[in-house]
């Protein structure tokens, strides 16, 4: 698989030895509006809760020792010990952390970079699942997302939300149903972008 590198200062954010992509968040920004963060320090926890969860699952996956994880911030630690539930309770099989995937579909340039790719059980069958993890409230743009993440894996069965609680509580776990609409959207969003290139 040819490496793929990220800058998000450039109009096509993603790379690989073939060409330049822009990606997932680019484009649902494009169909659903920007994206509005209150504050910088808003952006920074999002940033670092992701970090976090990349940590926890490659612990979790036996990829990484325990002790090597960064200390958690005080004003962090309900996330964590709310996405540490979903992890006990669902025992996920990691395939992929933060590992970026490029469209299949050559006449579809974009690429991005899923929370996590693990099988889970889903009516007694190991289903390859996309998981985009989500600190903030539920949002239509989600759905979206995620849906175009999951057609960057050829392979996954479903793709899944997962709402995680900042006073550590249950998180909320919510399987996507696959919409053909939210792709056709997705993807006129992406040929709007390539068009004001030009």
């Amino acid at each position: 698989m040819a490496e793929i590198t990220v800058d998000r200062s450039k109009v096509r954010q993603y790379s690989d030895e073939a060409q330049r992509y822009y990606g997932v968040s680019q484009v649902v920004d494009m169909a659903c509006g920007p994206l509005s963060y209150s504050n910088q320090s808003a952006m920074d926890r999002g940033t670092g809760l992701h970090r976090l969860f990349a940590w926890d699952l490659a612990v979790h996956a036996g990829w990484a020792a325990a002790e090597q994880m960064p200390l958690i911030p005080e004003e962090y630690a309900g996330y964590v010990q709310s996405w540490r539930h979903w992890i006990k309770i669902a025992t996920p099989l990691v395939v992929h952390v933060e590992e970026s995937f490029v469209s299949p579909d050559v006449h579809l340039p974009y690429a991005g970079t899923p929370d996590c790719v693990c099988f889970m059980k889903d009516k007694n069958r190991e289903a390859l699942t996309v998981v985009d993890l989500k600190t903030g409230s539920a949002d239509r743009r989600h759905h979206l997302q995620v849906q175009a993440y999951g057609a960057l894996v050829p392979d996954a069965k479903r793709e899944a939300l997962l709402y995680v609680d900042r006073n550590g509580g249950l998180p909320t776990w919510e399987v996507v149903q696959r919409d053909k609409r939210d792709l056709a959207a997705f993807h006129h969003a992406l040929n709007l972008l390539v068009w004001r290139e030009r």
